[in-house]
Order: C-alpha cells, then structure tokens, then sequence
C-alpha cells in the first residue's frame, strides 16, 4: 500500500530515504516557525498557510492514483501545532492551549472519581481520553484534515456535559 515496506523503514534498512524524510520534516516545522515569527500575533489567517509557502521541486508529490505526473507544490508543516501558530499566531495558540488545558484538567479530575462513576461513564471518559491522546499524537507528526476539529470541539463539549462528577453519591444533573 504505502510503496515500501514498513517494518523496513521503521529499521532504518532504506538510510537514505528515510534521514532525508526527517531533515525534510524539521525543514518543514522550521518554515512554519518562521511564518509565526513573521505574523507573531495574528498569523497569517486560517487557511492560508499553503498560500505563504514556496513549492518544493526537492519534495515532489506523487498523486495516489496518477503515478506518471509529478506535482511539485506547497508541503504543509506536518506539525498541527506550528501549523495553529502560523495561521492564528499567539492568539488562537494560546486559546488552544487554555482549551487544552482545561479539558485535560477535568479528565484528570474525573479519573479520581473513577470508583464512583457509572460504567457508561467511566467507558465514555476512557474512550474520550484515548481519542484526545490519538488526536495529539497524530498532530505532533502530521497536519489533521480541518473535519477533524468538530470532531475534536465535540469531545471537549462530552468532557462538561456528558460525564459528571457524583455528588453525595448520586448524579449531577
């Protein structure tokens, strides 16, 4: 499927391909960093970091399905982060972050009372922790397709508002 064997790269036995993909990657991250630090406090909007980048011709993409052409163009930053600050700047970084930080913190409030919840509830808290975790691992080394933020912004909303802490015992409503 992927045009090698994955085992392979995962071994480094293609030494070649595979340095070159990682200085390609921190290339990548590094010409994101410095469109942050051209807009630092608004970025250059959402959307738009593919239009303040150059093409690659050292980075060519070959389409899935037509093999014989060779598309050189923009590469995105394959880091949603650096991607975030880029096009919101410390701005939407920030607010990302706190949003972050407060769902994470409930999580973790919620897991102490793990005892007391209900099975549905300690299952749906383990199912939106481990989709939260996929989400920022997968963030870290790639560029998340935007669909992916509702679905992102729906578990934020299901940490509040489905799962309750229990208070004396009973359920919050």
């Amino acid at each position: 499927q992927f045009g090698y064997n994955i085992i392979d790269r995962f071994l480094l036995r293609d030494s070649e391909r595979d340095i070159s993909r990682v200085v390609g990657r921190s290339y990548l991250v590094g010409q994101a960093l410095d469109i942050f630090l051209t807009v630092p406090l608004l970025g250059v909007g959402k959307g738009n970091y593919l239009d303040n980048v150059d093409p690659h011709t050292h980075f060519p993409y070959n389409a899935l399905y037509d093999q014989s052409s060779i598309f050189v163009g923009p590469v995105p930053s394959h880091n949603e982060l650096f991607t975030l600050l880029a096009e919101s700047g410390l701005m939407g970084g920030i607010f990302f972050i706190l949003m972050n930080f407060f769902v994470v913190k409930r999580i973790f409030m919620l897991f102490g009372f793990i005892e007391e919840l209900p099975k549905e509830n300690k299952f749906l808290l383990l199912i939106i922790g481990v989709s939260l975790f996929s989400y920022y691992l997968y963030g870290f080394f790639e560029n998340n397709n935007p669909n992916n933020v509702i679905y992102l912004f729906m578990l934020f909303g299901a940490v509040f508002s489905w799962v309750n802490e229990p208070v004396e015992g009973k359920q919050k409503n």
